[in-house]
């Protein structure tokens, strides 16, 4: 706030830059003995010859010296050429009536006010403003009265992942686990995130099948990103059940694992669940051909393994309790659920889901525009006989070896099937988190 002086009149001369204040008038004070300190800023008017004038503050810099900025002045608001005849008085502007600014144009979301309330006039538009929000060089301006402008904030902007832009949009695309940043202003932003694939499941026996591995989850949602407190969010995103071996005979594969949004206040914002594993042959073990639950569930084992349920997609297929290949299920995917065995043919895994072709296409991830396909399964004696991978990104199966998820689709892998030891299952394809808001 400005410093205000009664009964300030003394001589001036210089620029606005480097004024010099000089003795003061019969009956009158300088700035200095009334009071002005080093640094104070105080209001003041000059008057010169031929009725010119300047109103404005002035940086005391000494007992002599001063620093003006014009506000006002008979020049077109421009610092005076002064005569050897101006003097300077201790003043009191309209603007000095209440906490406000007059300037000619708009306050910028960076022009910081003394105070939240503060109100800043347009002598140009004749528009005004209100502080609604002080934070130092990330303000917020609310403009006031008929035909107001937009308020004036700052842009969002944040870092992390790989950035793109695309339709309106900032993307920021996280394939590894990393942080996502606000780091100036505020915004609601958008996120797309996906879950590890589970494995396939693999054969006890070459006439015993196993199931494919469900898709990992997809959620996707909406928060409120803050540049301070908690502008900073973990971003895991969930690895791919692991594969299993020719030694894993009969098993069910392994789950995918989570991926999520943490703030830096340890707040869960997402959690895409993993898929689940496709199921093992109950040639070995019965409980092993169960299909796991997940974020869509494991195609079950041959012969009698049940599906696995999905909570953020579908379940898998239901395998065949007919010979000659009681052939597993396929996993679940996003958009459907996985394919069911026949006697002799593996099921294929469910479709992911084209919900997201627009982040897809402009992040280039994705499977042609499907995330979160099932995995597919096993032939029997042949590979003719395989179910293959669900669109967006599950593994095909094969006559022995399964094949894994594509990565960062979140894809579930193909089961593998027991051919003289050989034939191990496909992996889950890791998950993706995606964020983006408009620009």
């Amino acid at each position: 706030m400005v410093k205000l002086l009664d009964r300030v009149k003394q001589s001036v001369s210089g620029t606005a830059s480097s004024t010099t204040l000089g003795a003061a008038a019969t009956g009158f004070r300088t700035f200095n003995t009334a009071g002005a300190a080093t640094s104070d800023v105080c209001r003041y008017a000059i008057e010169d010859d031929n009725g010119a004038f300047e109103i404005g503050t002035i940086v005391i810099n000494s007992a002599t010296t001063g620093t003006r900025t014009v506000e006002v002045s008979s020049d077109s608001n421009n610092a005076l050429t002064l005569t050897g005849n101006a003097v300077i008085f201790g003043a009191f502007a309209a603007s000095d009536a209440f906490a406000h600014t007059i300037n000619s144009g708009n306050p910028a979301y960076n022009t910081n006010p003394p105070a939240t309330g503060h109100m800043w006039i347009n002598t140009t538009t004749g528009e005004a403003f209100v502080c609604k929000q002080k934070t130092t060089d990330d303000n917020i301006w609310v403009s006031v009265g008929t035909g107001a402008s937009a308020d004036i904030t700052a842009a969002f902007a944040a870092t992390g992942g790989t950035i793109t832009t695309s339709g309106g949009y900032k993307y920021h695309t996280f394939t590894a686990s990393s942080t996502f940043v606000a780091s100036v202003s505020s915004a609601t932003v958008e996120y797309l995130a996906i879950a590890g694939g589970g494995s396939g499941g693999r054969a006890a026996a070459e006439d015993y099948g196993a199931g494919g591995g469900g898709a990992g989850g997809v959620t996707s949602s909406t928060f409120t990103a803050l540049s301070t407190g908690t502008g900073s969010y973990t971003i895991t995103i969930g690895a791919g059940g692991a594969a299993l071996s020719a030694l894993d005979s009969g098993s069910a594969g392994n789950n995918g694992s989570n991926s999520t949004i943490v703030s830096a206040g340890g707040t869960t914002i997402a959690t895409a669940n993993g898929g689940g594993a496709g199921g093992g042959s109950s040639f070995v073990n019965a409980t092993n051909s169960a299909g796991r639950s997940g974020g869509s569930g494991g195609g079950a084992g041959g012969s009698n393994g049940s599906v696995g349920s999905g909570t953020q997609g579908s379940s898998g297929g239901s395998a065949s309790s007919a010979g000659p290949a009681f052939a597993g299920g396929g996993g679940g995917g996003r958009g459907a659920v996985g394919g069911n065995a026949s006697s002799s043919s593996g099921g294929s895994g469910g479709a992911g889901t084209n919900s997201y072709s627009a982040w897809a296409t402009a992040t280039s991830t994705g499977d042609s525009g499907y995330y979160a396909g099932g995995g597919g399964t096993c032939g029997y004696n042949s590979s003719s006989q395989k179910g293959l991978g669900g669109s967006g990104g599950g593994g095909d199966g094969s006559r022995d070896t399964g094949g894994s998820g594509t990565a960062n689709t979140g894809g579930g892998g193909a089961s593998g099937r027991y051919n003289s030891g050989a034939g191990a299952s496909g992996a889950g394809g890791s998950g993706l988190i995606i964020i983006r808001y408009q620009i």
